[in-house]
């Protein structure tokens, strides 16, 4: 039988006369050792498959039980399994496929990092979210009883965290997170599956989110689009478009008359200043000036009021802000953000 490991890694050869083991590399083209089946040559391909992540070993023969018990003892030597159940061996006509990957160095603990609570009573959930920084790392959410629901790997975590919050409050109630500032996807997928494996090791399972086929931790839920706000019925033809123009301004802190729906704006000005307030996820209202049956006349009415020539027009606690050029503008600089939290 023979030991036989493919992988792309950096152009070099590596040879170990003593394993018979010869490694021909290319950065493009995957990289095949072949070896004899003997303890000591595994062990050796195994210290060597501390180095790639990840890789695949195929065991031929497998019936060959001292074949199969040195790769187990291999992998024992501070190899991860990729497979969160252990080495999965999938036939193929005489030879089993077994998944491995190399432990990532220097990953804290799963265990060892804080709890943060999101639901506790004396804190708000979105104080909680400020403690959680938004760059790439790994987070484990808990549910109530502080069972881990979902591993997840992100590259802006607490935005994550917050669609969990949203779509899923009833399982997302504790958090552990490891921040990777600046870390490279390989090292995103080695923090991922260490925790992982830490997991596996203490429940004896899964996650239930990160059980196959499960989709409801990383398929966002479609909310109803919020509607528009009508200013008349549609029948009554005796109204004061300048008095509910002034009412609805008054009544709401932030309000956009835009050309079309949120959902559908008509002109990509109008487009572009949803885009920015979908940005900063707040509560607005829309007012569809193009619809003459609930709010006809409010176009010509609303430039009257504002003094301002085009739309969409922007008002903020009562205060006309500007139209497109202008509020683009403050979002760009900075300005936007803060008169908004």
């Amino acid at each position: 039988g023979f030991f036989a490991c493919r992988k792309r890694i950096a152009s070099k050869t590596v040879k170990f006369a003593s394993a018979r083991l010869t490694m021909a590399c290319s950065i493009n083209h995957p990289t095949t050792w072949t070896e004899s089946a003997s303890k000591r040559h595994a062990v050796e391909s195994a210290r060597v498959l501390r180095k790639m992540h990840p890789c695949s070993a195929v065991l031929h023969r497998p019936s060959d039980t001292r074949v199969e018990l040195t790769v187990a003892r291999a992998a024992r030597q501070n190899l991860r399994l990729a497979s969160p159940i252990g080495m999965r061996a999938v036939r193929k006509g005489r030879s089993r496929v077994f998944s491995l990957s190399a432990a990532a160095d220097g990953v804290e603990q799963l265990s060892a990092r804080p709890l943060l609570s999101l639901q506790d009573t004396a804190v708000l959930p979105e104080d909680a979210i400020k403690q959680i920084q938004d760059v790439p790392g790994v987070y484990a959410v808990y549910d109530e009883k502080e069972t881990v629901q979902y591993l997840g790997i992100s590259r802006k975590v607490a935005s994550s965290v917050v669609a969990h919050l949203e779509d899923l409050p009833e399982l997302t109630f504790a958090l552990r997170t490891l921040a990777l500032p600046g870390g490279n996807k390989a090292e995103l997928q080695g923090a991922w599956k260490a925790w992982m494996q830490e997991c596996i090791s203490t429940t004896g399972r899964v996650p239930p989110g990160n059980e196959p086929g499960e989709r409801q931790w990383i398929t966002r839920k479609k909310k109803p689009a919020k509607p528009e706000i009508e200013l008349t019925d549609g029948t009554d033809s005796q109204h004061d478009m300048d008095a509910l123009l002034k009412e609805a301004v008054a009544n709401h802190p932030i309000v956009l008359f835009i050309k079309g729906s949120r959902t559908n704006p008509e002109c990509s000005f109008s487009y572009n200043i949803l885009q920015i307030f979908e940005e900063y996820k707040v509560d607005y209202e829309t007012v569809n000036v193009m619809d003459e049956r609930h709010n006809p006349g409010a176009r010509e009415v609303l430039k009257t009021l504002s003094d301002w020539p085009t739309i969409p027009q922007v008002y903020m606690n009562g205060e006309f802000m500007g139209g497109a050029e202008i509020i683009e503008e403050m979002h760009k600089k900075g300005e936007l953000k803060p008169m908004i939290r």
